[in-house]
């Protein structure tokens, strides 16, 4: 179980990283954009627009990640000051919120991915770009995001048993 929990970490962290360079990218493009622009007076149509893919593409990626890291919103102010197994208790029923999230978001991401690629779907702007890649990964970034769920909850349930086990109501 140890081996399957650590490749889907690994697998977030890969996710991750991807979504680190896609953020290089978008910030080389955007300032490649201000240099047309301001130094040679020749804006470009395209990079606006697909900064703005890269951009939100890197978001979903990233969720998965932050979850990993366990760096999503969350109140410690109050969750710190509580015992260890309320701790545990309190996450695996925050996860409840999780999991209704998740499993909302890869629905409706995939019926709003189904219906883009079934439509061919492009931006209806000057450049016109497909907007259905955009989408999928909607879809594939709720199935991470929902892996990397699937291993902290398992990690909460051990954590809760081993205080439990241990007694301890520090």
């Amino acid at each position: 179980m140890k081996i399957s929990l650590n490749t889907i970490d690994n697998i977030s962290k890969g996710s991750g990283q991807v979504a680190l360079y896609m953020m290089l990218v978008m910030t080389g493009l955007v300032f490649v954009g201000v240099i047309l622009r301001y130094v040679f007076n020749a804006p470009s149509k395209w990079i606006p627009e697909l900064s703005q893919f890269l951009f939100g593409t890197s978001l979903l990626l990233a969720g998965a990640f932050a979850l990993q890291q366990n760096k999503h919103v969350r109140v410690d102010v109050i969750v710190n000051q509580l015992r260890p197994r309320l701790q545990a208790i309190l996450d695996l029923f925050a996860s409840l919120f999780f999991w209704v999230f998740c499993v909302v978001l890869l629905y409706k991401g995939g019926e709003m991915a189904w219906h883009s690629v079934s439509h061919w779907e492009t931006t209806g702007t000057f450049w016109n770009p497909p907007i259905w890649p955009v989408k999928i990964f909607i879809v594939l970034s709720a199935l991470l995001i929902l892996l990397q769920g699937v291993a902290k909850t398992i990690r909460d349930w051990r954590k809760l048993a081993a205080l439990s086990e241990k007694g301890n109501i520090k």
